[in-house]
């Protein structure tokens, strides 16, 4: 097995310690998307209402 096949990390045992990490790359993920579209949604706001 390859040491970045996936199968190998759950067979080492060191998934439940690299779970945060997945946790906090997908947040960081989702804040990274949803930054452009709130600040575009807010701009056509102030532009719909001014």
């Amino acid at each position: 097995m390859h040491p970045d096949d996936p199968n190998t990390v759950l067979d080492d045992g060191r998934c439940p310690d690299d779970e945060p990490m997945h946790l906090l790359a997908f947040l960081g993920m989702c804040a990274a998307v949803a930054a452009p579209v709130l600040s575009a949604a807010a701009l056509l706001l102030i532009a719909v209402t001014h």
